[in-house]
């Protein structure tokens, strides 16, 4: 059986990597592709404040990254307080050394605006809540603007920016090369509580898989929302969609569960996310036949929870796509999972 598409994952081809752990039992584990990933976050000290004019719009909020080294894709997440009859619309442009984009839509909160920015440039292209580069990229910016009621207030929290490029395989060395993560500190399961998108409704219930998961977290840090009402929150009307990327995250935000997007080519870095005792919301695609032990045999876009590993390095699930709970808890080898989720972004919600 499969279910509709949560989500839009890009494709790509596996590379594995296989390297020792560190302690018993002595089975190797796989460490995972290692493709090159720069995060880059903004939290200022003091959170800045768009003010909507007599015009019903506010000054811009503008963010500037220099990439380490150029890039082929983009997501961002975005932390913003929007009040009541108040929106934020945020916007991402691109530069190489000779050209750059005009400002393209990536999301929006709030009071819909009366108009949007393209979604597509000579450099690349928005494929609804991630951005896709035509040629390697050097730069990029965010944009946050207000509009609404007349002296409503936007905060922004956080920003962040996740740039990669899934074509180079550089860094793989020394990724492998870092000190282990003790495995007592990451072989066991995080008491995330599990729960199925079928409890959402007949009409909605094969689409929710995104607010299901978050809502999992979210229960797991101490905000227990009902399901419906983060169904409800982090529906993307222009889209039609409740799995947007940063939307959930902003979601997750409003009800005081602060997070972002991230991306992850290397288990060393989920096992560390495990020590912290923070679980991941991942984001998978998976043919017939691609993920063994999962309560489907394929999906165009399904997201997850992970909540651990074992011993020996499998990893530990919550799945919200069936109401059994003994099949929504899995056991998924690395390898699998290097083919559905690290190997087609690596996609991920930390919150």
């Amino acid at each position: 059986m499969s279910y509709p598409a949560c989500v839009i994952a890009p494709l790509l081809l596996v590379v594995l990597g296989l390297a020792s752990n560190d302690t018993a039992p002595a089975r190797s584990v796989s460490q995972g592709p290692g493709f090159a990933i720069e995060t880059h976050s903004h939290r200022p000290s003091t959170e800045p404040v768009l003010v909507v004019d007599a015009r019903g719009s506010s000054v811009d909020h503008v963010w500037e990254v220099p990439a380490q080294q150029p890039f082929r894709e983009l997501v961002a997440s975005w932390n913003l307080a929007v009040p009541d009859g108040c929106g934020a619309v945020v916007e991402l442009q691109v530069a190489t050394g000779s050209a750059e984009s005009a400002w393209l839509h990536l999301g929006e909160w709030g009071v819909e605006p009366q108009q949007r920015a393209p979604l597509l440039s000579p450099l690349g292209q928005i494929h609804t809540d991630w951005f896709q580069a035509k040629e390697p990229i050097t730069q990029a910016r965010l944009r946050v603007r207000a509009h609404g009621s007349p002296a409503a207030k936007v905060r922004i929290a956080r920003l962040d920016m996740v740039l990669s490029d899934r074509t180079n395989l550089s860094g793989k060395a020394a990724l492998d090369a870092r000190p282990p993560v003790e495995r007592s500190r990451w072989a066991r399961r995080l008491p995330v509580p599990f729960r199925t998108q079928r409890s959402a409704g007949e009409t909605i219930a094969s689409r929710v898989c995104s607010p299901t998961s978050t809502s999992m977290v979210m229960a797991y840090r101490g905000i227990d929302v009902p399901l419906e009402t983060m169904c409800a929150r982090a529906f993307d009307l222009p889209n039609n969609i409740y799995g947007n990327w940063p939307r959930n995250v902003q979601a997750a935000y409003t009800f005081g569960v602060p997070g972002r997007l991230a991306r992850f080519s290397h288990w060393r870095d989920v096992e560390q996310q495990i020590a912290d005792g923070s679980p991941l919301v991942i984001s998978i695609r998976v043919r017939q036949g691609e993920l063994r032990g999962a309560p489907y045999e394929k999906t165009d876009g399904h997201l997850v929870v992970i909540t651990g590993f074992t011993a020996a390095g499998e990893v530990l699930v919550n799945d919200p796509a069936t109401s059994d709970v003994a099949k929504g808890l899995c056991t998924w080898s690395r390898e699998d999972l290097e083919v559905v989720w690290m190997g087609r972004g690596g996609l991920a919600y930390l919150l």
